[in-house]
């Protein structure tokens, strides 16, 4: 398997979430395919096999930004009995799915949520209820506190143990780790106890990880840096091939072809007006710097110090957070002002406490415990310093976390053009060829936008719904290293 610059199921889940029955209108017979209408423009949505129709639906928002998707939904009973005896009790979930139109690629988002409240406000005058549900995905006992261990083994090995005991899947791009040492899960849940397997999880000195549970039920364990440092895709020829479909499915009538909703492309997103009404369009999009907040807390470097009972002594380290292997020669990491070298004075200091390795690796944890806590999260933060913020209107299931993508960004204004086209010149004048997706400056209407377009990861994706707009996914990407400012350099 290629690692590099994708990740692999190696564990299927065994949960399931609630199947979803519908009235066939004679499908199985050639009749009008309304399994490809169900979920594609409103949310699926059910409770205690309670199925509130599409116009029923009034917005939604699932949120995937953090270890475990949250769902926040607003639904009319329009039939003005769910109240009778589908209200949610203790226990009872809300099923919910969105479609996928390129259903034999792609997977559609069919979870079952915990319903954490629910709330109804007061009847119209038609006699209609709203209810507002504030929910969190089911993984059956991820809150559990237990008491348990795992023997001597690495933290690759106790991820894939953890993601069988819960009936999720395993999602990574690490073929190994050197960190084996026996892991204590003391009456904590199993969701806090991931997070010690990951903070301390250690491959190398140039490997950085990550852990989140996606949509599809699947707990993700991830070396980001392996992705940074996979091949830069420097045209849209050299982009991984794809399938992307227009907003609302094509093929739903009897007899149409299925393949009609599958349309070969190459995996890009972008706001290029000929791509409009496709699931890969860019209708918004904005730049988040967040750097000056990172380095107020965290610094650019870090100074650690733990006592390491192993040879009983104060052993320190520093902590410089990692660039790409590849970086173009047009690109720069975010070290601050050119012109200044208070970049380098700007460190941390922080003493991790007592490390016993033990000899031959007889001690508690793994030798690089105290070292892997603090590199892995400073180099989380520090890929955090800069976001680029999109948004995509329609749903797109191409596309997932911590994947690679290429993004082009067009500018359409006079002002933008000119300015690009200077730019262009610049950069040839001082010899910067190693430009993602260069302008040829044959299009007079539009010109690549130099500084946003760029090979991105996606950090993470949300997926939204309201009556005037739709299904909306956002987008948001990460980049460590930005093109450089040529005028800085004259």
């Amino acid at each position: 398997m290629d690692f590099n610059s994708n990740t692999y199921a190696v564990v299927e889940p065994s949960i399931t979430p609630t199947e979803i029955r519908l009235k066939s209108m004679g499908e199985e017979n050639g009749g009008f395919k309304q399994s490809k209408t169900v979920g594609i423009n409103e949310p699926y949505v059910s409770v205690n096999n309670y199925s509130f129709s599409p116009d029923a639906i009034r917005n939604f928002n699932l949120n995937c930004s953090g270890t475990i998707p949250f769902l926040n939904i607003t639904v009319d009973d329009t039939r003005s009995n769910f109240s009778v005896d589908s209200f949610p009790r203790d226990g009872d979930v809300l099923t919910f799915m969105l479609s996928s139109k390129n259903e034999s690629t792609f997977k559609s988002i069919h979870m079952d949520f915990d319903i954490l409240k629910v709330a109804n406000f007061p009847a119209d005058e038609d006699g209609t209820v709203r209810y507002s549900f504030s929910c969190k995905a089911k993984i059956p006992f991820l809150d559990s506190e237990e008491c348990r261990h795992y023997e001597a083994d690495t933290s690759l090995s106790h991820m894939e143990q953890e993601a069988k005991h819960l009936g999720l899947g395993l999602v990574t791009n690490i073929d190994n780790t050197t960190d084996t040492q026996v892991r204590i899960q003391p009456y904590i849940s199993h969701s806090k106890f991931i997070d010690n397997i990951v903070e301390s999880s250690y491959i190398s000195d140039d490997a950085f990880q990550k852990w989140f549970i996606d949509q599809y039920y699947y707990l993700n364990f991830i070396d980001v840096n392996r992705i940074f440092n996979s091949k830069n895709i420097m045209s849209i020829q050299e982009a991984q091939d794809s399938l992307m479909s227009f907003t609302d499915p094509i093929a739903v009538e009897a007899g149409s072809n299925d393949a009609a909703d599958n349309m070969k492309t190459k995996l890009v997103l972008t706001n290029h007006f000929r791509f409009k009404g496709m699931n890969n369009y860019i209708n918004k999009f904005a730049l988040e710097n967040n750097s000056a907040a990172v380095v107020a807390n965290h610094g650019h470097f870090r100074d650690v110090q733990f006592y390491d009972a192993t040879i009983e002594e104060l052993n320190e380290f520093t902590v410089d957070p990692l660039t790409s292997e590849n970086m173009l020669d047009s690109e720069e990491p975010l070290r601050g002002r050119r012109d200044e070298d208070r970049y380098l004075g700007q460190i941390k200091h922080k003493y991790v406490g007592k490390q016993d390795a033990g000899e031959d690796g007889m001690g508690n944890v793994h030798q690089n415990y105290s070292f892997s806590k603090i590199h892995n999260f400073r180099n989380n933060e520090e890929a955090s310093k800069m976001r680029l913020k999109l948004t995509i209107a329609s749903f797109n299931p191409s596309i997932y976390k911590y994947q690679k993508i290429s993004v082009i960004i067009y500018a359409y204004s006079q002002e933008k053009k000119k300015a690009e086209a200077i730019k262009t010149q610049e950069a040839e004048k001082m010899g910067f060829n190693e430009r993602a997706f260069k302008d040829k400056g044959e299009n007079e209407q539009s010109r690549v936008d130099s500084f946003l377009s760029g090979n991105y990861i996606i950090e993470n994706i949300d997926y939204s719904y309201s009556k005037s707009k739709g299904i909306v996914q956002h987008v948001t990407l990460i980049r460590r290293e930005w093109p450089t400012r040529y005028a800085a350099l004259l």
